[in-house]
């Protein structure tokens, strides 16, 4: 037996930055959900003395036992799936022979036999197994964190998230890709929001992709609104090399960190930082309203975590994209009133034309056109511009019609070369909607952005 652990190895791990091109790992130009059932098939009995121990969608981690015949030695293997910063599907995996002896190559032969066996469950073609290239993380930190959170949480469902980028359900409307004529921004916000007992609550994530021919320009910004106090968690700017496939994926970046699970679905935003500890956790969807300009918005339920306490609410879920550069405001409003009620107003992309959705009871309702005013306004001396504090608003068919006003809000000026400067800001809102002969007491959340 002495002999046969001798020939397995200990310790041998993939590596993006490996020098070993057969511990280099795998970053496939294939969507994660594929990647993933490929994997999990694998580790479940594809592979002859292998066997399936724990997977969990909260890391994108895949645990199996192995043993090899003739050679009776048993080992443990890692596998990491997540996707890199231009959204393609990275592999990596450990594999530590459950005896501590040993120094020659079996368990790299294991390796290099799981990924020959992945790539042909897979049919890959040869411009789907990219180079790979440097992480910023390593690996063997990846595979301790993951093995501590495997002893401690149970075995999830067959779906697993990788917690570094987030993948849309689905690109927008608009096709575009970097190397067109003008820039394209691919805008996505996710907001939780809860109205319902005395205290609201808001959980604000805010993405911007602006796709050049060289790179794609990416912000992420994040607010805690609690009692008509805002809190701003995240403010980040950076760039990434340009992603053809999928320009409009959202990205992570330090301290804010996703889940993504079947089919690409965004599962959990979560923050942690310092005595910080925030995340929402989406659920399923209620109701999906499509825009004719390329807007998406989908109603969801969720859950949201501030510290050790959660709260059930609401998820609103908009993205969309525009080309070239714009001005003027844009602006978007979920307002919730008692259990009958869901209204979103939205001039998301800008064009000055609000249209209107509403889920009320079982009921579904449009308005395909609808006034807004801003009857108040305040300066904001930072921006050197006027904000709104009240609105009003009616359908051209008057069925539709009501106000809200601010709350509190929490207001960011944006980098630009004129004095007067962009303006981002996210709104606690109450008021009242009226829908033919009933009115209804209304709160809820309101995204506005002037250019």
């Amino acid at each position: 037996m002495r002999f046969w652990r001798g020939l397995a190895g200990q310790d041998v791990r993939t590596s993006a930055d490996s020098d070993d091109p057969a511990l280099a790992g795998r970053t496939y130009a294939i969507p994660f959900g594929i990647v993933w059932e490929a994997i999990v098939a694998l580790a479940g009995g594809g592979l002859k003395g292998w066997k399936l121990a724990r997977w969990d969608d909260q890391i994108g981690l895949v645990a199996a036992d192995v043993t090899s015949w003739p050679i009776p030695l048993a080992a443990t293997v890692l596998i990491s799936v997540k996707l890199d910063a231009n959204g393609q599907t990275r592999v990596d995996m450990s594999i530590r022979n459950v005896a501590e002896e040993g120094r020659l190559p079996i368990n790299q032969r294991r390796i290099d036999r799981f990924f020959r066996a992945l790539d042909d469950s897979l049919a890959v073609r040869s411009d789907q197994v990219l180079a790979a290239r440097p992480t910023t993380t390593s690996i063997i930190a990846l595979v301790t964190a993951c093995t501590l959170a495997l002893a401690c949480d149970s075995g999830s469902p067959d779906a697993a998230a990788p917690d570094t980028v987030d993948p849309s359900t689905g690109p927008p409307s608009v096709e575009s890709t970097p190397e067109a004529a003008s820039p394209t921004t691919y805008q996505r916000t996710v907001v939780f929001v809860d109205t319902e007992r005395d205290t609201t609550v808001f959980v604000s994530w805010d993405f911007e992709n602006l796709t050049l021919a060289d790179s794609t320009r990416r912000t992420l910004r994040g607010w805690v609104g609690r009692g008509a106090q805002w809190i701003l968690l995240a403010d980040e700017a950076w760039a990434t090399a340009p992603s053809r496939r999928a320009p409009w994926r959202i990205v992570p970046r330090g301290p804010t960190r996703m889940i993504v699970g079947q089919d690409d679905v965004l599962r959990e935003i979560y923050y942690q930082a310092g005595v910080r500890d925030v995340s929402v956790r989406i659920g399923d969807a209620i109701i999906e309203w499509i825009d004719s300009r390329g807007g998406r918005y989908r109603l969801l339920d969720g859950v949201a975590r501030l510290g050790g306490d959660e709260r059930s609410g609401w998820v609103m879920d908009v993205s969309g994209a525009r080309t070239g550069s714009s001005s003027g405001s844009s602006e978007w409003a979920l307002l919730v009133g008692n259990d009958e009620l869901k209204l979103l107003l939205s001039d998301a992309e800008g064009s000055g034309q609000y249209r209107a959705w509403a889920r009320i009871g079982v009921e579904e309702r449009f308005w395909p056109s609808v006034s807004v005013t801003w009857d108040e306004t305040r300066s904001f001396e930072r921006a050197r511009r006027d904000i709104p504090v009240l609105w009003r608003f009616r359908s051209s068919d008057g069925s539709l019609r009501g106000e809200f006003q601010s709350v509190s809000a929490h207001h960011l000026t944006l980098d630009a070369a004129s004095p007067i400067l962009p303006v981002l800001g996210v709104y606690e809102v109450d008021g009242t909607v009226s829908t033919d002969d009933s009115r209804v007491a209304v709160k809820g959340f309101l995204r506005h952005q002037q250019r």
